[in-house]
């Protein structure tokens, strides 16, 4: 009898250890979609900075975000274009912050250089939600 006991005990132990483990390493999930776009809105025209989630899409044209070095700034969230008021390295609109911080800036030509950075997204709408940081790639140039 004292042997059940101890075994009950024992597996509701190990019941309630396994639950704590997936509570606690659960990630935190993204409070949003981030997404790529391939045609360049009209007022991404002159000088401008392009920038991919990876290389390879940098490669195929498929950006993660835009700017035009003056006022605006582009980026696909929830499979919507959003368009984001520039003001120095933040943008803005009335559903979310994108920070651009720049990590390596490696000219390539005359007027070009090649770009790192990391975009830090918040929502203004979902004030709970965490913000997403991802990493970039990018050209800028005339």
């Amino acid at each position: 009898m004292k042997k059940i006991k101890v075994i009950i005990i024992l597996i509701v132990f190990l019941i309630l250890a396994f639950l704590s483990y997936l509570i606690l390493s659960k990630k935190k999930e993204i409070p949003f979609v981030l997404g790529t776009f391939t045609e360049l809105p009209n007022e991404i025209d002159g000088g401008s900075c392009l920038f991919s989630w990876t290389q390879e899409d940098l490669e195929k044209n498929k950006y993660a975000f835009a700017e035009d070095w003056v006022a605006y700034g582009f980026m696909r969230i929830n499979n919507n274009l959003e368009k984001l008021d520039k003001n120095d390295e933040t943008y803005s609109n009335e559903k979310y912050d994108v920070k651009l911080k720049v990590t390596s800036n490696k000219f390539t030509g005359e007027e070009t250089s090649y770009v790192e950075g990391i975009l830090i997204i918040s929502s203004k709408i979902d004030k709970k939600s965490n913000s997403v940081e991802r990493n970039i790639v990018g050209y800028c140039g005339a």
